[in-house]
């Protein structure tokens, strides 16, 4: 199995599965890069390659403070729901499904 098994069990849920896409691993985004205005741009152009948009965002609870506050406020600005990877272990009671 090539994810982390939350991750991984959140996409063959039985009843609610997850479609993920562009999984950014923590040590691509942790640099000067993404921060600041600079960092959103990035993210905004990894979601504009995203075909059909997106519904929300998932972060790793491990994932640097800097970079949670960016997509956080991306999420806001977007009106999407922020979920904890640890949120996925119970996919029916995410904000994705509500």
């Amino acid at each position: 199995i090539h994810f982390e098994e939350t991750i991984t069990n959140a996409i063959l849920h039985e009843t609610h599965p997850v479609g993920l896409t562009h999984i950014l691993p923590s040590r691509w985004i942790e640099n000067e890069q993404y921060t600041g205005e600079q960092g959103k741009d990035l993210i905004r152009k990894c979601l504009a390659s995203i075909k059909g948009g997106i519904s929300g965002f998932v972060v790793h609870e491990k994932l640097g403070r800097e970079q949670r506050e960016l997509i956080a406020s991306i999420a806001e600005e977007l009106k999407l729901p922020l979920i904890k990877r640890k949120g996925l272990k119970n996919p029916d009671q995410t904000a994705l499904y509500t």
